[in-house]
């Protein structure tokens, strides 16, 4: 289901079906990868304010 240079790439074999679903709810996958992009984001700016 999965490219073969992804397949290379990653650690662990991704379950086929978290792919259907991830395929299946989009829009869910998207707000999720925000809501772990603005957490991340947040955590970089904790982390310049402590170390400056």
């Amino acid at each position: 289901m999965l490219p073969d240079e992804l397949l290379a790439f990653l650690p662990c074999r991704t379950p086929d079906a978290w792919i259907e679903q991830a395929l299946a709810h989009p829009q869910e996958l998207l707000i999720d990868h925000a809501n772990c992009e603005k957490l991340s984001a947040f955590l970089q700016n904790t982390l310049v304010i402590l170390h400056d």
